[in-house]
């Protein structure tokens, strides 16, 4: 087994796809989402193929799992709990610290108590190659559903989730 200790992975486009509440994200009250609206159509999401396979293996080998996204803390939880998956750490959208920032790498590393050479890091898009650069973890690009996937293949990337589980190993 590899020294991988945790994987911090990227919400929309890496773990599910989200396109579904596009519309009702329009829909404000004044200047805040109305998230019970939003929260309804999380049934819509679209959970990519072998992400329950890849939360199983890590769960059974001791490899645990952290979110980092723009998304709110509360919209990911809910949609982890509708498609009955458990992470270790959240970290949300933030009102002072946004990607690229490193400093997003620094709190989920400490929410998952791991050093940084025990982790890698997976998204859909330059922003989170550049966030995780900048907090000093490996990244790779995740090609199934990326906007970006000729840049992200400058570098190290997976084509499916299932892949994940044959670099942990």
């Amino acid at each position: 087994m590899s020294n991988l200790k945790a994987l911090i992975l990227d919400f929309d486009r890496t773990l599910v796809n989200t396109d579904a509440d596009i519309e009702v994200r329009k829909n404000k009250k004044g200047s805040e989402l109305i998230w019970d609206e939003v929260f309804a159509v999380i049934p819509q999401y679209r959970l990519y193929e072998g992400w329950r396979e890849v939360f199983a293996w890590c769960k059974d080998n001791g490899v645990k799992i952290g979110i980092v996204s723009t998304a709110k803390g509360i919209l990911i939880q809910k949609t982890l709990e509708y498609f009955n998956l458990k992470c270790d750490a959240i970290v949300g959208w933030q009102m002072y610290v946004r990607k690229p920032s490193g400093k997003l790498i620094d709190m989920i590393i400490k929410k998952l108590k791991v050093d940084k050479d025990d982790v890698i890091s997976i998204g859909d898009s330059i922003i989170d190659k550049e966030m995780s650069y900048n907090g000093g973890v490996r990244f790779m690009g995740a090609l199934w559903d990326s906007e970006e996937v000729e840049e992200l293949r400058k570098g190290e990337v997976v084509k499916t989730p299932l892949d994940i589980i044959d670099i942990l190993i």
